[in-house]
């Protein structure tokens, strides 16, 4: 909370508790017990979300503690609101590695040159730190995940479900380019998560 304070975004978020998952149910799972929490935390949040009464914004934000935002995150959804409106689901990050890297590296310095982000579809190669969904996905974006958790003894980290989803073309998976949120190095393992 102390960078949206900084970033004078404050009064757009709000904390939601994230949930324990318990290591037996994790472990009859096949997942780890902070993915179980992540999984938990993902569909209570959204089932409380789809609810909710209109609060003035168009989008749900879901980051994580650790997650550190653009000073253009903000300003980038208002620019690019059309943008978004086409996808379920936007990550303003996610994981990379060297093959990931060489693949986007040159649409990622075309951006940066001429100062605009763009949103990419089908690159999502998982992280849930910073994700948008435009409100009227919420529903179609819980179901899907409701559907898979609630059916299924052992289960997959839910960014690879998403990923899965968008490969299956269930859900339509954008990612902003340059990133506008990261991750501190410097708490990874501090993470719940790992």
């Amino acid at each position: 909370m102390k960078q949206q304070k900084k970033l004078n975004i404050i009064n757009r978020y709000s904390r939601f508790e994230a949930i324990k998952g318990d290591p037996d149910e994790a472990k009859a799972r096949n997942i780890t017990t902070g993915e179980l929490g992540l999984w938990q935390s993902w569909l209570n949040l959204l089932n409380e979300e789809k609810d909710k009464v209109e609060n003035g914004e168009d989008y749900l934000h879901i980051i994580e503690d650790d997650c550190i935002l653009s000073k253009t995150l903000i300003t980038s959804i208002k620019n690019n609101a059309t943008a978004y409106d086409h996808f379920d689901i936007v990550a303003t990050d996610m994981y990379v590695n060297p093959s990931i890297y060489s693949g986007i590296n040159e649409k990622v310095l075309r951006a940066r040159r001429n100062s605009e982000v763009r949103i990419l579809d089908n690159i999502y190669s998982g992280c849930t730190a910073s994700i948008i969904i435009k409100n009227s996905k919420i529903e179609k974006v819980l179901n899907i995940l409701s559907e898979y958790y609630q059916g299924r003894e052992k289960i997959i980290p839910i960014d690879n479900f998403i990923r899965r989803c968008s490969k299956e073309k269930r859900l339509k998976i954008g990612t902003t380019i340059p990133f506008l949120s990261t991750v501190r190095l410097d708490k990874i393992n501090e993470s719940t998560i790992q």
